[in-house]
């Protein structure tokens, strides 16, 4: 006997967001869930988002002179670009604005990637699985470079020779440097203090590295520790190992 079978489904873009976290999320074009995981966890970082939607009126401005002088002032090395290649990085930044401004006010349940995708350049298309720490770091030297060509960067120089660096908009502006030697990265980073101590003598060997990511271990005895408890692998955890004191001795000296 035949069977009549009636199916209903609703498109995920027609879908309402999620009701619990009242958030939304990406569509996956093949292969870009990389992509989404880092775009959403940039959205979620309150600051970097807030500063992303309040940038306007990027203009190329390269060869102007008020932007060389931020660049002094500001102790930026800056990457000179001709204005096409400036354009291209533009297009990424603003349409990652829109994307932003799409998964705060949007009703649906997902928002499309696809005309934020079509504007990256190789290898970042769909179809093939990309490491999303090396995608990271593409987007957000994208965002900066965009803005240290752009006459953005004339008005936080503006902003630090009127105000000074403890000005409310200085603090506010996106852009910041430890010193003129140690740079890092305008949004996320950090700076770290090496330092090496002889244990006969006593003197003291200190440097200073910029950073912008930390490569955590899992130690032996995580590995081997064979417990479930969440605390063994928390990230604290491995923070603490990584900028803990370690003894240099036996095959490990030098």
């Amino acid at each position: 006997a035949a069977t009549n079978m009636s199916l209903s489904w609703t498109p995920i873009m027609n879908a309402k967001r999620n009701a619990v976290t009242d958030k939304a999320g990406l569509t996956n074009l093949g292969a870009t869930c990389y992509m989404n995981s880092i775009i959403q966890a940039l959205f979620l970082s309150d600051d970097f988002r807030q500063k992303l939607l309040k940038l306007k009126g990027l203009n190329y401005a390269d060869d102007d002179k008020d932007v060389q002088k931020a660049a002094s002032k500001l102790k930026i090395a800056r990457t000179r670009f001709n204005k096409h290649e400036w354009l291209k990085m533009k297009a990424v930044t603003q349409e990652l604005q829109r994307l932003f401004a799409s998964l705060r006010y949007t009703k649906q349940q997902a928002v499309s990637t696809r005309k934020f995708v079509q504007l990256l350049p190789a290898p970042w298309s769909p179809g093939t699985q990309q490491d999303s720490s090396e995608f990271a770091k593409y987007l957000l030297d994208c965002i900066w470079e965009t803005i240290q060509s752009s006459s953005n960067l004339a008005h936080y120089g503006t902003v630090l020779e009127k105000g000074g660096s403890n000005s409310k908009t200085y603090n506010d502006a996106i852009t910041f440097s430890f010193d003129e030697s140690h740079k890092i990265d305008p949004f996320f980073g950090g700076l770290q203090r090496n330092n090496i101590k002889c244990s006969r003598c006593g003197y003291v060997s200190c440097k200073l590295e910029g950073f912008t990511e930390l490569a955590l271990s899992i130690t032996p005895e995580q590995k081997n520790s064979g417990s479930d408890d969440a605390h063994e692998l928390c990230t604290t955890k491995m923070i603490e190992d990584h900028f803990g004191v370690e003894c240099l001795d036996g095959e490990n000296q030098y």
